[in-house]
């Protein structure tokens, strides 16, 4: 008998598995020189912390060195948010091919991980924005009425040339939060 969330769970995995040896083929192994006995879960609250604190060179230096020594088979939360945490590092200092990556590598662990999902769609927006209506369509599968995506896809959708599918996107946004619409463009018209 077919059990999907079994089958799921074992795809999940080996993907993992895929991408932890591809990481250690590009150079991107646990043998970074890091403290492999540091504690993940004190690394990702010191990481946050720094983050918090506006020190992004220390929150990088803590998330790399998490990445490096937590197994995503086994603290997959850690993992995935190790990487997006990295991925939002790069975002703000406009490295977008390296958040992509490490958006994508959060997605590899946890593939409906919201947060990332999002992210990785305004990351490819100004790159490759057909592939960034893909993810858009990807996190409102998973959440429907979240309304930053639906504004940001519609805003995409209508600049792209796509006017009618793009209002209807942007009308549900304000639908769920109409506080959105004073945000509206003045050159986009509903």
């Amino acid at each position: 008998m077919l059990n999907v969330k079994k089958d799921v769970s074992v795809v999940r995995r080996f993907v993992a598995v895929v991408l932890l040896s591809a990481l250690a083929l590009t150079g991107c192994s646990s043998d970074s020189g890091l403290s492999p006995n540091a504690e993940p879960s004190a690394l990702m609250e010191s990481a946050v912390a720094a983050q918090n604190a506006g020190n992004s060179a220390e929150a990088r230096a803590k998330l790399e060195e998490l990445v490096a020594v937590v197994d995503p088979l086994a603290s997959p939360e850690l993992a995935t948010t190790a990487y997006f945490n990295l991925g939002v590092l790069d975002q703000k200092e406009n490295k977008l091919e390296a958040a992509i990556s490490n958006y994508r590598r959060a997605l590899v662990i946890a593939p409906d991980y919201k947060p990332a999902l999002f992210n990785l769609a305004l990351a490819m927006t100004p790159i490759d924005a057909v592939s960034a209506q893909t993810y858009y369509s990807m996190l409102l599968v998973v959440s429907p009425n979240d309304a930053n995506a639906l504004y940001n896809f519609g805003l995409l959708k209508y600049q792209m040339g796509d006017k009618d599918a793009g209002r209807k996107m942007l009308k549900r946004a304000f639908e769920v939060a109409p506080e959105l619409e004073a945000q509206l463009p003045d050159d986009v018209t509903l």
